[in-house]
């Protein structure tokens, strides 16, 4: 009977290599077959733990793109729930003030359409006929209209830009605003308050001596540090009680750092965060006491 001899070595790893050893062709190609399955399976063996690897990777990357997914999707419906307010608040404003010329633009620095609708409410809610705004530009058209709608009251803007003081002037001239509206050239002076200074704007005669409604969308913040926060401070003797102040940009730290300063300092201040566009506050001043005028 041929003699077969098998021959097994165990390498590092785990390979196996088996040798066949026989006296006739049967036997050799018996040990043939032996030594090509033990290979097969060595193999297998050696590249399988790779194998789970690159699949536990592959779906590692699969749930990493659906999370991205996910998250854009969020993204772009905000964006879309954004714009559509946005589109529905110019669109009231257009038909509501039905103003002689199209609105100018409310892109970049401009008041969103949802802060401009937003005055346009307190203007009706609070039967406001004494406006205070800082820095001009299609809000003061759009309040101008209002109290022009309303039959009675005036706003006064303040604006440090002398261009844009002219591109606001002309604005009102040409939709028939100019009785309603002063755009008055305010240059960023020194101001002096709790021991540091400020940069603001300068302080004149045509500020009205009583406000019911105060804009602050200025100054710019490249100006300094909390740059709109000298706006209570210096004008709240004139702020009517009961007066409301809109400040806009509500979503950057600094504003939100200077309202709450504002309501550590003011006694009876009201504040509320307003869900528009930039972000907004809505600052309301202690109501009047006995006594208060």
């Amino acid at each position: 009977m041929p003699l077969t001899v098998l021959i097994v070595v165990t390498l590092a790893g785990g390979m196996v290599l088996t040798f066949a050893l026989g006296a006739d062709a049967v036997s050799l190609l018996l040990g043939g077959a032996m030594v090509a399955a033990t290979f097969a399976l060595t193999v297998g063996a050696w590249f399988r733990p790779q194998r789970r690897e690159r699949r536990a990777q592959e779906r590692r990357i699969q749930r990493a793109a659906q999370r991205r997914a996910r998250r854009t999707r969020k993204v772009i419906h905000a964006a879309e729930r954004r714009l559509f307010s946005q589109l529905e608040a110019l669109a009231w404003l257009r038909d509501e003030l039905d103003l002689r010329l199209p609105l100018p633009p409310t892109r970049g620095a401009a008041a969103a359409p949802d802060a401009l609708l937003e005055l346009v409410r307190r203007i009706d809610r609070h039967g406001v006929r004494s406006v205070l705004e800082l820095g001009s530009g299609v809000s003061t058209v759009v309040m101008a209209r209002r109290l022009q709608q309303a039959g009675a009251g005036h706003v006064v803007s303040l604006e440090h830009m002398p261009e844009y003081a002219a591109a606001t002037r002309a604005e009102l001239a040409a939709q028939g605003l100019g009785d309603y509206a002063t755009v008055v050239d305010a240059p960023l002076v020194e101001h002096e308050l709790g021991g540091s200074t400020w940069s603001w704007y300068e302080l004149g005669p045509r500020i009205p001596e009583r406000v019911e409604l105060l804009f602050i969308d200025g100054p710019p913040k490249r100006t300094g540090k909390l740059a709109r926060y000298p706006a209570l401070p210096l004008l709240r003797d004139r702020l009517a009680p009961g007066a409301v102040a809109l400040l806009d940009d509500g979503r950057r730290p600094d504003e939100r750092a200077m309202v709450h300063r504002w309501a550590a300092e003011i006694e009876g201040l009201r504040i509320d965060e307003l869900p528009l566009a930039k972000g907004a506050w809505l600052v309301t001043m202690p109501p009047a006491t006995e006594g208060t005028p």
